[in-house]
């Protein structure tokens, strides 16, 4: 009894099988005679005939409705069909069983099979098959599915994602973008490198040649050197200085300088210490004035020979300040350093020196109020003075005397007037003497000498004045004179009549007297 009961559940339970096999069967072929209704070439309707029956429905190898292990479809069959009736016809497999059968369907059509299929199970057949074939099919698939399987990849499965680059450049870095945005978005800088840690990861396990091509790949698309950043601050220090390095070295690394603008503060201080002074100094020259602000001081820089030159000048002169820059440190680095003068900031000098190295500078400065300023750059000070303008050098002649020769003349007689005038400028100069009597203009004489000398000027004139008091006049110096008239002309005639006349009586009566005795012959002229 019982082993006929058991027989007879066993046969029973053969026969149930047999029966939901049919109704399988029944279904799958009523999805493959909708199928090849679209078939309207013979050719492709022997084809997939052919397929189903090499299928054997689901390879249903029982025969004479024995049943037995349900085999997935062909690749032919999958391939003539719609990507719905290829998922119902696939569905029920495991994801390995699935990723056998999608390994020679074109990928194209295996991306859009596997859109009909829950997100994890996609994940679940993609790391199932070649990763050459996965990262072809990943590359056909919507940015979003594609995102998510990236998004659940580990450094065990590089080789798909490498596979991606080698495929197609510039897809695989819009998807990499995009799956470093949605796993950021909303976060802080913080938080930004604990979410991109397993990508990071991932990617870490690339060559840095590799690395590098991607980046640059990166940078290209709009807006998106900060993705390579977030990168970057995510992955290994040491990887990351290593990938700056190189980047460096292949003579490529003009965006390099935009993708530094991204780093967060404590980031760049860090990377940028770590970095060698040749990197340094390529990459210094590409940073925003705000990153070079932020970043850390590694040499150690000294001014020297700082002059303002002149160190005395007047208002609205240029001086001209000058110093020399050197990094005196064990470390190649970039410097800023304010030009200040009375403590307000002229200009910012920045720039990158080796150790050991130096750069010049010149400062030209307008001085506009009088004062002294005081010029300062890092530890060193100078000073330079703005003063009243210094009066050009010019003659000034004085007249120290004046006077007239001889004090009384009579009139219409010459007179000698005598001047002498002293430079006390401090300048040669010369100036024309004007030379009035009484107001009235007389003449005028050039008088020229050098600083603190002193000259002697002549006037000679006839002093035909009226009688009386005259004032001579030079400048502001003047001297008083008199003409007095000439006296009357002497009667000579009456005078010599006269003398004659007295002489001649003294000598009648000398001789009537006998004092003086004349010859006889002529005595008797006087003898009465």
């Amino acid at each position: 009894m019982t082993s006929f009961s058991s027989q007879t559940l066993g046969k029973e339970k053969r026969i149930i099988a047999s029966i939901a096999l049919v109704i399988l069967l029944v279904f799958t072929l009523h999805g493959y005679i909708s199928t090849m209704r679209t078939f309207f070439d013979p050719e492709n309707s022997e084809r997939l005939e052919d397929s189903l029956l090499r299928a054997g429905a689901y390879g249903g190898g029982g025969g004479g409705g024995g049943g037995g292990a349900i085999t997935p479809p062909s690749s032919d069959v999958i391939d003539l069909l719609d990507p719905d009736d290829a998922y119902d016809l696939l569905k029920p497999f495991t994801p390995q069983q699935i990723a056998e059968v999608l390994e020679d369907v074109e990928p194209e059509h295996v991306a859009d099979i596997l859109t009909y299929f829950e997100t994890s199970k996609v994940i679940d057949i993609i790391k199932e098959m070649s990763p050459s074939i996965s990262s072809q099919v990943i590359l056909e698939m919507n940015i979003d599915i594609a995102v998510d399987i990236l998004l659940s990849l580990d450094n065990t499965n590089v080789d798909i994602i490498e596979g991606m680059l080698e495929l197609n450049l510039t897809e695989s870095a819009i998807i990499i973008e995009e799956t470093v945005k949605q796993l950021i978005q909303g976060l802080n800088e913080a938080e930004r490198p604990v979410a991109l840690e397993q990508l990071s990861t991932t990617l870490s396990e690339f060559s840095v040649e590799s690395l590098i091509e991607l980046f640059l790949e990166i940078t290209s698309l709009p807006e998106t050197p900060s993705t390579v950043s977030y990168i970057l601050e995510s992955m290994n220090l040491t990887k990351s200085v290593t990938t700056v390095e190189t980047w460096v070295e292949i003579q490529n690394y003009t965006v390099l300088g935009e993708v530094f603008n991204f780093f967060s503060l404590d980031y760049l201080s860090e990377i940028y210490k770590a970095l060698s002074g040749d990197s340094r100094g390529a990459i210094y020259p590409l940073l925003s004035p705000e990153t070079v602000e932020a970043l850390p001081s590694i040499g150690e820089f000294q001014v020297s020979e700082l002059t303002a030159s002149p160190s005395e000048l007047e208002p609205d002169d240029a001086v001209t300040i000058s110093f020399v820059l050197t990094n005196v440190g064990d470390e190649a680095d970039d410097y800023s350093a304010n030009l200040m003068i009375n403590g307000e900031t002229m200009e910012t000098y920045s720039g990158f020196l080796e150790t050991g190295e130096s750069d010049s500078f010149t400062y030209i400065y307008i001085a506009e109020d009088i004062g002294q300023y005081d010029v300062e750059i890092l530890e060193e000070s100078t000073t330079f003075t703005v003063a009243e303008p210094t009066p050009p050098p010019q003659a000034r002649l004085v007249i120290t005397s004046l006077e007239v020769i001889p004090s009384e003349v009579v009139q219409g007689e010459e007179i000698l007037i005598v001047i002498e005038v002293t430079n006390e400028g401090d300048a040669s100069g010369d100036e024309v003497l004007e030379l009035t009597i009484d107001d009235t203009f007389v003449d005028t004489k050039m008088a020229q000498a050098s600083a603190g000398e002193t000259i002697t000027v002549y006037f000679e004139l006839v002093a035909d004045l009226e009688p009386g008091s005259h004032i001579a006049e030079i400048k502001d110096k003047s001297t008083s004179f008199e003409v007095v008239t000439p006296p009357s002309p002497l009667p000579w005639l009456t005078i010599i009549v006269t003398v004659i006349v007295i002489l001649g009586g003294a000598v009648y009566v000398l001789i009537r007297r006998g004092v003086i005795k004349l010859p006889d012959s002529i005595s008797s002229f006087f003898t009465p």
